[in-house]
This record gives structure tokens, C-alpha cells and sequence, in this order.
């Protein structure tokens, strides 16, 4: 009867270990496939433990070249000190932080514009032991909406400004004008 019960201890214990396996895989694939960076940091020594695939692409860094290394030992000094005051900043409060439209230097793709959200992970005891980021690369996005933006105001072939720019310009000064007691001229010429 022992032997029966030490197999069926056996059994289940490699039942529930090809179970964990199968989460784990399941859980490594989702990370590696959600479209934006994350990033885990270890909250005491601020090492990089974690970084999915997207992150590889915005920082152009393979994650043997972040991970177990700090900020300063990835970014310029300047840029490390920025990231690091902001990390300083999350653990300290505990609260959760956003910042958007920030630029970054990256390592090896120049300048990037992203939105980050940083928070704090308690372990057992309370005190933070990791510090999730999410970084999302808006540069792309930033650039066509500055483009949508200028085609809105701006000639397609000249480029020059358009009657939309003009009547903008034209409500701006006026209401100058009439703030300032100015007084101004317009010019019209219509070129064929």
C-alpha cells in the first residue's frame, strides 16, 4: 500500500509540474508578444530582470546586453539619471506613474518618443521587490499626426499655407489686434 500511494504521490507531483510548465510557456508567450516593451526591474538594486521582444526593438539591444545591468550600464548618464529619479520616484510613493510624449535616446535607435507607465510590486512582506514598466514607442505615431496636421493647413503641391492656415492666422492677430489696441494691414495678392 505504500508503494501504491508513493506512485500515486508521484503522479500527481509530475502532473502538476508539466501543468506549471505549460503556464509558464503559455505566460513567456504573451509576454513576448504584447506589442509594447515591459520591463522588470529589481526594486533593491534596480537591475533589469525582464525585457520582452518589443523592448529589444525599441532600444536595439539584444536582452542579454540589458539584463542583470542597471540603467547606467545601458544609457548615457544623463539619461540614466532621468530614468533612475523616476524609478526613485514610483518605489517611494508607491503610486503608479505616467509620463507621455517623452523622449529617450535609445542605445542604438536615436531618439524616441514614448509614453511610459511605472509601477511598483509589492512582495510578501509589503516593500516594493519589482518595478513593472510599460513603454509604448509613439515616434511613429507622432510623426503622421504632425503630418496630418500640416497637410490640414499647408498646399499638397506648394506647401505653402492654405486658406485654413490663413483664417487661423487671420483670427489670431485680430484678436492681438484688438487686445493691444494694434493696428495692422493685409495684403491680397492672387497669383494664377
Amino acid at each position: 500500500r505504500g508503494a501504491a500511494d508513493r506512485l500515486l504521490a508521484w503522479r500527481e507531483r509530475l502532473r502538476s509540474d508539466r501543468e506549471l510548465h505549460r503556464t509558464k510557456a503559455f505566460l513567456d508567450t504573451v509576454i513576448e508578444n504584447v506589442p509594447a516593451t515591459l520591463i522588470v526591474k529589481d526594486a533593491r538594486d534596480q537591475s533589469y530582470k525582464l525585457i520582452n521582444r518589443a523592448g529589444e526593438t525599441l532600444f536595439g539591444l539584444a536582452r542579454e546586453q540589458m539584463i542583470g545591468k542597471t540603467t547606467h550600464n545601458v544609457f548615457n548618464r544623463e539619461q540614466a539619471d532621468a530614468i533612475e529619479a523616476r524609478d526613485k520616484e514610483v518605489l517611494r510613493s508607491g503610486q503608479q506613474l505616467l509620463v507621455e510624449n517623452l523622449p529617450v535616446q535609445t542605445p542604438h535607435r536615436g531618439i524616441r518618443l514614448v509614453t511610459t507607465k511605472r509601477l511598483a510590486i509589492p512582495g510578501d512582506d509589503g516593500a516594493p521587490r519589482y518595478m513593472l514598466g510599460v513603454i509604448e514607442d509613439v515616434t511613429e505615431r507622432r510623426k503622421a499626426e504632425e503630418r496630418i496636421a500640416h497637410m490640414a493647413h499647408h498646399d499638397a503641391l506648394t506647401d505653402l499655407p492654405n486658406r485654413s492656415a490663413f483664417n487661423e492666422h487671420m483670427a489670431a492677430t485680430l484678436a492681438r489686434a484688438a487686445k493691444s489696441s494694434e493696428s495692422f494691414a493685409v495684403l491680397c495678392l492672387d497669383l494664377d
